[in-house]
C-alpha cells in the first residue's frame, strides 16, 4: 500500500498581515513612554490664539516599550529611545482649554508615564516630531 504524504504550505502572505493587524489595520503605533522634557513652542501657531500659544504641547519622551505597531513604523525607534514629539491637546489638562473633547485628559507633567498612539509627523509642520492626540496617563 502507497503511503499518502499529505502537503503542507505555509500560510498566505495576506493572512499573515491580517493577524499584525493588516495594512487596512491602525496607522499609529502604541507606545509606553515617560515624559523627560516639555516646553512652549509659540512660534509654532504663530499667536493665532491656539492653546499651544500659552501651554506646553512639545515634549521629549522616553520611550519605555512598543506595545502595538502601526502600517506606518518601519523601525524608526525602539524602546529606550528619547524623542520629541507634539501633543496635540496641550500637555496640560484639557478640560477647560477643550470643552468640546468628549474625552478628556488629565495632563502629563516631567516624570510622569502614558500610553499613546504615536503618529506620523506632517511633513509641512516639524517633520521630525511624532503626534500624539490621545493618550493615557499610567499610574
Amino acid at each position: 500500500m502507497e503511503q499518502v504524504q499529505e502537503r503542507t504550505t505555509s500560510p498566505e502572505p495576506s493572512s499573515e498581515i491580517e493577524e499584525m493587524g493588516g495594512v487596512e489595520g491602525p496607522t499609529g503605533t502604541i507606545v509606553i513612554g515617560k515624559v523627560v522634557k516639555t516646553w512652549l513652542d509659540a512660534d509654532r501657531f504663530e499667536g493665532d490664539g491656539h492653546p499651544c500659544d500659552t501651554h506646553p504641547c512639545e515634549a521629549e519622551i522616553e520611550l519605555m516599550a512598543v506595545t502595538q505597531i502601526g502600517s506606518d513604523f518601519h523601525g524608526q525607534f525602539e524602546a529606550g529611545d528619547v524623542i520629541k514629539v507634539h501633543f496635540d491637546f496641550t500637555l496640560d489638562p484639557t478640560k477647560d482649554l477643550f470643552p468640546e473633547l468628549n474625552t478628556h485628559f488629565d495632563g502629563l507633567t516631567t516624570g510622569e508615564f502614558f500610553k499613546a498612539t504615536l503618529n506620523t509627523p506632517y511633513a509641512s509642520d516639524h517633520p521630525d516630531q511624532y503626534r500624539v492626540g490621545e493618550y493615557e496617563k499610567l499610574k
